[in-house]
């Protein structure tokens, strides 16, 4: 019993390896192994004496938890089987039986969504298995179950986004009807609430697999002084109708919740054009970049350089407006040039599948890729798959910092930012939040250009004048906001229910500024007995430069704090995680006295 577990975990591990690098066989052979080793876990949990054992009050729990593990092995190692079976469908180089000729082909689509789907069914009844048991009193009993079950949880969840995802390509593609949507090129170097200013628009048709690139231009094309039948939700029409953003492009995004933006640029759309599209597709460079690593570098008239995975953000971003200088028209003869060529060579089919879904999966998982669909079915699959763009439902415990460009220039392509947040929790489930934004603007003071300004109303070169926003949790209470360490009154509305904090910023190129916001969140924490669980999600604003951020969670005296799962370590007392906000963080924390 001893081998034969721990045997089955090791297989595993090392056959879910082998089919996510498409080595099915070897794949196959692993989890073969794993099932063998869990049914003779499971012969020996027929011995009388453990049979006579499993009925002692003492280790009741324990013998139930050996037990669990052993069915769930078993369950696991038959949804491997299921996951080979589907990656086999997707083709032997994973995907190149679904995508050819810049088509995706439905039929091996479908199959690979039975064989995921029974595999999802497998690991939630082997999930079931683990987490229904008692806990157990044997150390390392309680050490396996515990491992077990966070790993059984990542892997059903990543089942149940897979046969999500297969389940909404067909209806995304237009596989029942054509679809055509708002392609959204946004400048991340002009912040704005969904990622950046969007520059540049397209209309992008899908139909029976096939995505076509239909036009592409400015968005100034689209400026009209008369927009009618724009509708949104309140809040927003309150936040931000006074800034223009019911009736300019450029405005319209200073909200980061992108499903409302969307709604909004359709409505406007529809408005200058009379065309009701079915959805809205944002992009940036930096999501370009990585999807050329699957077409290969893109090359067209104006700069004497292609693009492609290493230099897309700074010949898009940085090198186009210095080198274009105040000739708008080249430049974006040049930008649309480079889109339209990315594009068409998707439609060409003469891609790296594998390089596409990896970039494609980056970039959404970062934000730089963001989808709305009119279809609300299809849109809570976009949202299960967080390629919605959404902030607004992420849960108790969710902030998010972000901020929108003020001066009309793109010297958001120098701002570094590290987010530092500390969480106190008391015994009551309480919580007391300090979230620190440092920033440095790593801007040139000259010369003039449209990169680096002079702005909005001659603002000085180089100036990064923003007015920087906090998103905090419902309910939250805020206490204090400083500057540089000086205490300003906040200026507090709400972005749907949740209280946002604005305050407006200026940093000189060179210069660095820092800001903290303090508040508190009733019921933070759930509480069992003398045992409690917090958990505090961190959402990434969409930016050139991913922001570094510090989550650290200190339990009420007297109690001690340990991570669930893997991403945080033990410092002083209190859990800590830190990295890249390249995504959506999750820390969960166990409170015990």
């Amino acid at each position: 019993m001893r081998s034969a577990l721990p045997g089955a975990a090791t297989r595993l591990r090392d056959g879910a390896s082998a089919a996510a690098e498409g080595r099915y066989r070897q794949a196959q052979v692993q989890f073969g192994q794993a099932e063998a080793a869990a049914a003779d876990a499971q012969d020996l949990l027929a011995h009388p004496s453990f049979v006579v054992a499993s009925m002692l009050p003492r280790i009741e729990a324990d013998s139930a938890a050996v037990e669990a593990l052993t069915q769930a092995a078993r369950l696991s190692a038959r949804a491997g089987f299921a996951t080979v079976e589907a990656g086999r469908a997707l083709g032997k180089d994973g995907y190149d039986s679904v995508y050819r000729q810049g088509r995706v082909r439905f039929e091996p689509l479908g199959e690979a969504t039975a064989h995921l789907t029974t595999a999802r069914r497998l690991l939630a009844t082997a999930s079931d298995f683990v987490s229904g048991v008692p806990q157990p009193s044997v150390e390392a009993i309680r050490g396996q179950l515990e491992a077990a079950g966070s790993e059984l949880s990542r892997a059903s969840h990543s089942a149940r986004r897979a046969v999500v995802a297969l389940h909404a390509l067909p209806s995304l593609l237009g596989k029942s009807s054509p679809q055509r949507y708002f392609l959204a090129l946004q400048t991340p170097s002009e912040a704005r609430g969904t990622g950046g200013l969007a520059g540049f628009y397209g209309v992008l048709e899908a139909a029976e697999g096939r995505m076509r690139l239909e036009r592409i231009g400015p968005i100034a094309e689209l400026a009209s002084e008369h927009m009618t039948g724009v509708e949104a939700p309140d809040w927003f029409d309150r936040r931000y109708a006074s800034s223009a953003g019911l009736r300019q492009w450029q405005q319209a995004n200073l909200s980061p919740h992108f499903p409302v933006v969307s709604q909004v640029w359709l409505d406007m759309y529809e408005s200058v054009r009379g065309e009701r599209l079915d959805g809205v597709i944002a992009m940036d460079p930096v999501a370009l970049g990585r999807l050329t690593a699957a077409t290969g570098p893109i090359q067209t008239e104006g700069l004497d350089v292609a693009v492609g995975p290493d230099n897309a953000v700074p010949v898009l971003l940085h090198d186009s407006y210095l080198q274009f200088g105040k000739d708008s028209e080249r430049q974006n003869r040049y930008l649309t040039g480079v889109t339209s060529g990315f594009w068409d060579t998707m439609a060409s089919g003469d891609v790296d599948v594998v390089a596409l879904a990896t970039g494609a999966a980056g970039s959404v998982s970062a934000g730089h890729i963001k989808i709305y669909s009119r279809d609300e079915r299809t849109q809570s699959a976009i949202a299960t798959l967080d390629a919605d763009g959404g902030v607004l439902e992420e849960g108790p415990n969710a902030q998010l910092v972000y901020h929108n460009n003020f001066a009309g220039n793109k010297v958001d392509y120098f701002l570094r930012r590290r987010i530092e947040t500390t969480v106190r929790l008391d015994e009551r489930g309480g919580a007391r939040v300090r979230t620190t934004v440092a920033m440095k603007n790593e801007a040139p003071s000259g010369p003039p250009s449209p990169l680096l300004g002079p702005g909005v109303r001659g603002a000085e070169t180089g100036l990064n004048s923003m007015l920087l926003e906090f998103l905090l949790p419902e309910g939250a209470r805020v206490k204090g906001l400083t500057i540089e360490g000086r205490s300003i009154p906040p200026w507090i509305e709400h972005e749907g229910r949740l209280p946002a904090v604005s305050e407006t910023l200026g940093i000189p190129a060179g210069g660095r500024k820092r800001a903290s916001l303090t508040y508190e969140i009733p019921d933070a924490a759930t509480w069992s007995g003398r045992q409690g669980r917090f958990s505090m999600t961190l959402l990434p604003h969409t930016t050139v430069t991913p922001d570094h951020f510090l989550l650290t969670v200190i339990p009420p005296e007297g109690y001690r704090a340990e991570s669930v799962g893997d991403e945080a370590v033990m410092v002083e007392g209190a859990v800590r995680m830190e990295g890249e906000l390249d995504g959506k963080k999750s820390l969960t924390v166990r409170i015990i006295s």
